[in-house]
């Protein structure tokens, strides 16, 4: 039930950016957003199944720490 709202953070983002930004530079910053989407798709992926691969045998939890840092390293962003 928690990935229902996992779209609504793109969505804010998005809404929070268009209210500060400039209305001449919305297309570029966007279009940026756009690219940062695409890419990400492909980084994080890879990031979860390396950090798994390399750490199922010692300590399996630590794919919990790389969400943690990941999701602190986006929260400190956008503060």
């Amino acid at each position: 039930t928690v990935d229902i709202f996992i779209s609504t953070k793109a969505i804010a983002i998005k809404a929070i950016i268009s209210k500060i930004i400039a209305a001449d530079e919305l297309g570029r910053i966007f279009s940026i957003l756009g690219i940062l989407e695409s890419v990400a798709q492909f980084i994080f992926p890879f990031i979860y199944s390396f950090t798994y691969s390399k750490t199922v045998d010692s300590f399996l939890g630590t794919i919990y720490f790389v969400s943690t840092f990941l999701f602190l390293l986006t929260l400190v962003l956008f503060m």
